[in-house]
């Protein structure tokens, strides 16, 4: 196996690159949103239940 940077490295790296630009951080955006709505449903439909 080679040593590849990780995720969360290569976006620090291309944050601070001279060609930064938020069309790099879309997908990390998306994702995040995605994790969020499903956590969100979740913790509702447990407080739903839960009473």
């Amino acid at each position: 196996m080679g040593s590849r940077p990780s995720q969360a490295t290569t976006f620090i790296l291309q944050a601070g690159g001279s060609n930064a630009s938020l069309t790099n951080v879309a997908g990390y955006a998306t994702l995040g949103g995605v994790f969020f709505l499903s956590s969100a449903i979740h913790l509702h439909r447990r407080t739903v239940k839960a009473k």
